[in-house]
């Protein structure tokens, strides 16, 4: 969405439900992550830089380790929009941030511990994507 002629504002939200298992790793999650971009050209075009914000719910077992908990952060990204028509871009975009992880560990069989036990900060990746574009004009 279009804020001004330099700034955007991006809103990804994810969320899936059913468990997966991908290499002995099944989760599930829902995330939501804004972003406000500026771009040095114009908007949906060229270079830009970004901060995000990300908050989300997550449940993973992981080789007989479960993990239930939540994790919020920021970040700062980077991309570069490629005009394809007057209304297709394809955009690149890569970003490192910080998240406080809380979580309850615990092992597969075991009691549920009654507060989380798993507390600290982790660089995490933002973004990392490549997308097609449609921009309503």
């Amino acid at each position: 969405m279009r804020l001004n002629g330099k700034l955007t504002l991006d809103i990804s939200a994810t969320a899936n439900p059913f468990p997966f298992t991908i290499a002995d790793v099944k989760a599930t999650h829902a995330r939501l992550q804004p972003e406000l971009r500026y771009w040095f050209n114009r908007p949906m075009a060229r270079h830009f830089v970004g901060i995000s914000f990300l908050g989300g719910i997550y449940n993973v077992a992981w080789k007989k380790h479960l993990y239930e908990g939540d994790m919020w952060g920021a970040g700062l990204s980077y991309g570069y929009a490629f005009v394809l028509s007057r209304h297709w871009n394809v955009e690149a975009t890569l970003g490192v941030g910080m998240a406080r992880i809380r979580a309850f560990d615990y092992r597969e069989g075991e009691e549920k511990p009654d507060t989380p036990n798993l507390l600290k900060w982790s660089p995490v990746p933002i973004r990392l994507g490549l997308s097609f574009s449609y921009i309503f004009k």
